[in-house]
């Protein structure tokens, strides 16, 4: 969900896109790492899987955010009612503003921090060292419906800058009134980046009233993305650009870490908004064997294009 003037490249004839007839299967997959926050009733009660905020910089000015919020972990409050447990990432408008002139986002985004905001990030991973490659993301979501919020679940890079250059945005997007949220795959190696967006409009006001669970298959050749289980479409890796026969949109074999942030559009009036994160899961491949599920010790670019993580029909 970094913000910056992108060349968008929209998918055309480079994606499938589902009916709703597809599930995600996950009997060749484990869990590798589960957060439901049950028993969980403030930030400290949190395990070191996790980071809340992003300190500012006061010799440059510098706080550590995406648009025009900061981040605090006292806007994270864990909720319990009616035996299920979540955590509400609260976005609030501030009394008064925060300028920042050195701020590392777009020049667009640069200026007047408005909100005080709440933020996850994952910071467990593999081999002891924060993000996942490869793998089924999900996270169960509930979102205000305030016009110009911003809520993301996304993953980038464990470096924000070069080397690392995928960036994978499994819900993104504001609410202005139109109920359409994006789904993006950007590439940060070209200059001013090259994206693909696909958007998914939702009827109603579901989005708002009901939680939903938003899941990501993600594999050196494919990334798959669900609602509910069910497929929305999925992308090629990598992806030709009809606009742009040079060049591809792709992921790196690299690792990226998982983020929820409560985000807000520059010109939103809102007061306030909220996301509700009721689970995160993360899943790897596995072997059956004696009708349980074994956890594969080495996992190669094999294992995962060609583990299942789909049934088709009624």
């Amino acid at each position: 969900m970094r913000r910056i003037f992108l060349l968008l490249l929209i998918v055309t004839g480079q994606a499938s896109v589902s009916h709703g007839q597809c599930r995600l299967d996950y009997s060749n997959y484990v869990p590798v790492f589960i957060e439901t926050f049950d028993d969980i009733d403030s930030v400290n009660q949190l395990s070191k899987s996790w980071k809340t905020w992003y300190p500012n910089d006061s010799a440059t000015g510098q706080y550590y955010s995406w648009g025009p919020e900061v981040w605090s972990n006292k806007n994270l409050t864990f909720m319990h009612e009616n035996g299920q447990s979540y955590v509400r990432l609260l976005a609030k408008r501030l009394a008064k503003p925060v300028h920042c002139d050195n701020c590392p986002e777009a020049a667009n985004f640069k200026g007047d921090k408005k909100y005080v905001s709440g933020m996850l990030e994952l910071v467990a991973g593999e081999d002891s060292t924060p993000g996942y490659t490869y793998g089924i993301f999900e996270a169960k979501l509930r979102f205000s419906n305030s016009s110009g919020s911003w809520p993301a679940f996304w993953m980038v890079g464990v470096y924000a800058g070069p080397p690392s250059t995928t960036e994978i945005d499994i819900v993104d997007g504001y609410f202005n009134g139109d109920r359409v949220w994006k789904s993006n795959l950007i590439d940060w190696s070209y200059p001013g980046a090259a994206s693909y967006q696909v958007a998914n409009k939702w009827r109603n006001n579901d989005l708002t009233e009901n939680f939903h669970l938003f899941s990501l298959v993600w594999t050196p050749q494919k990334l798959a993305y669900f609602i509910d289980g069910r497929e929305l479409f999925t992308l090629s890796n990598p992806v030709d650009s009809k606009e742009k026969p040079s060049k591809k949109v792709y992921t790196k074999p690299e690792k990226l870490i998982t983020l929820l942030t409560m985000q807000m559009a520059d010109w939103s009036n809102a007061d306030s908004a909220y996301m509700d994160v009721d689970y995160v899961k993360v899943y790897k491949p596995c072997s059956r064997e004696n009708g349980g599920c074994k956890p594969l010790p080495q996992l190669t670019p094999y294992d995962y294009n060609t583990t299942p993580y789909i049934k088709c029909g009624p």
